[in-house]
């Protein structure tokens, strides 16, 4: 059963609440493996709202649920970032907030794009409709060859 997500709010954000940002980016990042600090979250958060990205955060009681990170592209939108409090993961807000942000935010019909890091997440997405359509992939010296 999907949670109850009436009480939760979406408020279209900018660069006055990179604060409440970028502990979400952080638990983000290191879900993916990687060690950015808060510090480094808030200026790389900053930096992208300064290109032009939007930014919402979902709020229940003035807490930060999560967050989604998204850019018009013209022809499409490409979901940057969406992430979800770890303390709230596996109740089912994912899916529900996505919904939330799709219909509340975004014209209907509108095509998405996103970047899928790991396969657990690729499976999340794979059950909110988005399917395979490109595979990336990257040279690291630092990880070894």
């Amino acid at each position: 059963m999907p949670p109850q997500t009436e009480e939760i709010a979406l408020h279209l954000v900018g660069s006055e609440a990179l604060s409440e940002m970028a502990p979400l980016y952080v638990q983000l990042d290191r879900a993916h493996g990687g060690k950015i600090t808060r510090e480094q979250a808030t200026e790389k958060l900053g930096l992208m709202l300064q290109a032009g990205h939007r930014a919402v955060l979902f709020r229940r009681q003035g807490l930060a649920l999560g967050m989604a990170i998204w850019m018009d592209m013209g022809d499409h939108v490409f979901l940057r970032n969406f992430v979800i409090d770890r303390d709230h993961r596996r109740e089912g807000f994912g899916a529900a907030l996505f919904a939330r942000w799709r219909s509340d935010l975004l014209p209907a019909g509108t095509k998405l794009r996103l970047e899928v890091g790991a396969l657990h997440a690729q499976k999340f997405w794979e059950r909110q409709g988005f399917s395979i359509w490109s595979t990336g992939m990257r040279l690291d010296p630092r990880e070894g060859a």
